[in-house]
């Protein structure tokens, strides 16, 4: 089959509803931003979009199994090949298998790391949060998508991490750490990446956010600092215990070499 070189609105949106997907889990897995698949589900027949662009919409819906038919006799359509499945083996109509398959190339991360995973338009409203970000805010779903990102942290949090969000939402990646108390009362490190998502006039739709929990590593370097303290001190004690025979051994030597001269000159 060769090549197809266009796809329609048609398309797009019934192979979407078939994957039963939303357009944020859609633009997560395709890479392309959710304001240009927004764009496209709007329109009808043919979408004018470029090669690349619609080479990855049509790789992420053949990755859930839908497949396009372009030169069938019916014309143009789409159909279901297989379903995607969440972890319990049942279908997943908000797109959770995303946390364990094939990701946005722009990402490419949540098969090879556990992080948080989320996706904040430009009115900072949640479209897309994977199992992860959920667990650690405590969050179901359906409390998740269309929160505020502003609710979601708090005043407090929100404040501190809001010069990050806003130069994202520039255009311009950001990586930092924080230390943060999660619901259940324990404190967790994390070290968040923020990556502007542009559409295709090179407008910031909204920004990605991988979050890596980097408690582990904080803990090893905790202890590794509280080794060299030890170490530092330990040498210390040693050093103070060898200056204090030193001199002693100083003082008995001289006190000695003092009663030999004495004698010597008792003698003369």
């Amino acid at each position: 089959m060769p090549a197809p070189s266009r796809i329609t609105a048609e398309q797009v949106r019934a192979g979407r509803a078939m994957a039963r997907i939303e357009q944020g889990a859609l633009a997560l897995r395709s890479g392309v931003s959710l304001e240009t698949i927004k764009r496209i589900e709007r329109l009808r027949g043919p979408v004018a979009v470029n090669p690349r662009t619609r080479a990855a919409i049509l790789r992420a819906l053949a990755d859930l199994g839908v497949e396009f038919e372009f030169y069938g006799p019916a014309g143009e359509g789409v159909r279901l090949r297989s379903t995607s499945l969440d972890a319990d083996g049942a279908a997943d109509p908000a797109g959770r298998a995303l946390s364990g398959v094939a990701a946005a190339p722009a990402l490419a991360v949540p098969t090879l790391s556990p992080g948080m995973l989320a996706y904040w338009d430009r009115n900072l409203k949640c479209l897309y949060a994977n199992e992860g970000y959920l667990e650690w805010f405590g969050r179901d779903r359906s409390d998740m998508l269309g929160l505020s990102i502003h609710t979601l942290m708090g005043d407090e949090l929100f404040s501190t991490n809001e010069a990050f969000i806003r130069a994202a939402l520039s255009g311009e990646t950001q990586m930092f750490e924080r230390s943060l108390k999660k619901p259940a009362g324990a404190v967790g490190h994390t070290r968040a990446h923020y990556f502007p998502d542009r559409d295709e006039n090179g407008r910031v739709a909204g920004f990605r956010a991988l979050v890596v929990d980097i408690t582990p590593l904080k803990a090893a370097e905790q202890s590794l600092a509280d080794a060299r303290s030890a170490l530092a001190k330990t040498r210390r004690d040693v050093e103070t215990v060898i200056d204090a025979k030193v001199a002693t051994v100083a003082a008995l030597t001289a006190e000695r070499l003092g009663r030999k001269a004495d004698s010597r000159g008792g003698a003369a």
